[in-house]
């Protein structure tokens, strides 16, 4: 984002959560948006995708949407990450600053969930044991009393973001939209993010969307409502023509904690 102009020096965002709301995905061709970053690791499979030879799933979907030539990808694809942990601060603004300086163009939003809503939250984050980089730190917090430590932090509504922001991007030279490719490991919040998605049409910003599902944050009535009804969206939809402009969504349940501990230097 750099390179093109879109943000100012390399630091990341932590003030504004859309820094600004419009504009911010101007000359992006594709777009990478890794919701629930933790430490990074899934945009840097992105950009260096030698370095994470085992996370096979994670490089297939990239090759087959941004392409196998490495320096297209990193011309052409923007990444943006949302973190909510305030401990993965530090190592997401270190591995922005490298990434844009090499003109591959990333923006990490800090301090910030996503969800079905604008706001803020409670995130209950488990930051006593630095290997495992709180894994399972969430802002549903009905299920999270092994917790140890908790913040408060920014909530964006990511479908307004999908439509305000991604949907409505400019181009360069007035060319086509690429491809948009989003993971969604959100501990929980999936729940309330994958209705939304649908209801509001937001899902349509989407070409490739993959799942983590954490049932262990939701009662088992509400697990099955909401992937069902996410299955039966894309079933329906794909045959029927429903949203004639959302036929192309496809969407996966896809688990990939490769190299979810891998803190080399960027």
């Amino acid at each position: 984002l750099a390179s093109a102009g879109l943000v100012s020096g390399d630091s990341a965002s932590e003030d504004s959560p859309y820094h600004p709301l419009h504009g911010l995905a101007d000359g992006c061709t594709h777009v990478y948006q890794d919701l629930g970053s933790n430490i990074g690791v899934q945009v840097r499979k992105l950009f260096e995708p030698n370095k994470y030879p085992k996370a096979k799933q994670v490089n297939s979907i990239f090759h087959d949407n941004f392409g196998v030539d490495l320096e297209y990808r990193r011309r052409n694809v923007c990444a943006f990450g949302f973190e909510p942990n305030p401990a993965q601060a530090p190592l997401l603004r270190k591995l922005q600053a490298a990434y844009n300086r090499q003109g591959w163009r990333t923006h990490f939003f800090l301090k910030t969930a996503v969800s079905s809503y604008d706001g803020e939250a409670s995130l209950h984050a488990e930051n006593a044991n630095p290997a495992r980089h709180a894994w399972g730190s969430s802002i549903s917090h009905e299920k999270l009393r092994s917790m140890n430590e908790t913040y408060t932090v920014r909530v964006i509504d990511i479908t307004k973001f999908l439509i305000d922001v991604i949907g409505s991007r400019m181009t360069i030279g007035g060319e086509s939209k690429g491809r948009v490719v989003a993971k969604l490991d959100v501990e929980g919040e999936e729940y309330k993010i994958v209705p939304a998605l649908i209801s509001t049409g937001a899902v349509c910003h989407i070409d490739i969307l993959f799942v983590e599902w954490h049932g262990r944050f939701s009662d088992q009535r509400t697990h099955r409502r909401v992937v069902a009804e996410f299955k039966e969206f894309y079933k329906y939809n794909t045959t029927k023509k429903s949203i004639p402009d959302c036929a192309h969504v496809l969407s996966m349940d896809l688990d990939d904690e490769s190299y979810g501990t891998y803190t080399s230097n960027p």
